[in-house]
């Protein structure tokens, strides 16, 4: 079973990669328009692919046309026209790319609810089609692996008793779930630094016991 997060509805326009590389190269740019060769080299994507995603948002109102930069001598033929944001776009460009970096995102106190992706798709879709479960949801994602799961995540001051109510709802359609709370979060270097603190005990206590090892018994 795939999953696809969607923008809002009023952000709808900028869903597809080359569409958000667009937007993304464009933010890049501050005030400036971009050309699309400038966006493919931003982006590191096809040209043609980013110029065709950007005539498309220029049709739908999120784009439109301005001036290219100038050459400033530099040779070679000149792009006859750049892109740039349509009046209030940045923003609402700028809010879509907000919600999206906390997709995934994990803090202390987040209920996880994690269910068998691999089960019937249609008792699954029932259960994660109720509004009442899922509309405070904070993101999903379907992780694969040896088992392939989907994670549902709930953030706030309700989020253990939402988690509980899908929890219940899971195994009420005799689904297979699990769910986990976050406890604490660290960062790799404070884990490498527990790391080494805990080998460091480790060899205390060799050092002792072999301190207080008593001397084997000479021969005579």
């Amino acid at each position: 079973m795939v999953f696809t997060i969607m923008p809002p509805e009023h952000l709808a326009s900028w869903h597809g990669n080359a569409r958000m590389a667009v937007g993304r190269a464009l933010l890049s740019a501050g005030e400036n328009g971009m050309t699309a060769a400038e966006m493919a080299f931003v982006s590191q994507q096809h040209q043609s692919n980013l110029k065709k995603a950007a005539e498309d948002l220029v049709d739908e109102g999120a784009l439109r046309y301005t001036a290219p930069p100038s050459q400033n001598g530099r040779r070679g033929r000149k792009p006859r026209v750049a892109f740039t944001f349509s009046e209030g776009e940045r923003e609402r460009f700028e809010e879509l790319v907000s919600e999206e970096m906390s997709i995934g995102m994990l803090g202390v106190g987040t209920q996880l609810v994690m269910v068998d992706a691999e089960e019937d798709p249609g008792t699954l879709s029932e259960v994660l089609s109720r509004s009442d479960l899922i509309g405070n949801l904070a993101w999903a994602a379907h992780v694969d692996g040896s088992n392939s799961e989907i994670w549902l995540a709930y953030e706030g001051h309700g989020a253990s008793d939402e988690s509980r109510d899908l929890m219940a709802a899971f195994n009420a359609a005799e689904l297979s779930a699990r769910r986990s709370s976050v406890g604490k979060l660290a960062a790799a270097r404070d884990l490498a630094s527990a790391e080494d603190r805990k080998r460091q005990r480790i060899e205390q206590v060799r050092a002792q016991l072999q301190a207080h090892r008593p001397n084997p018994p000479r021969d005579r």
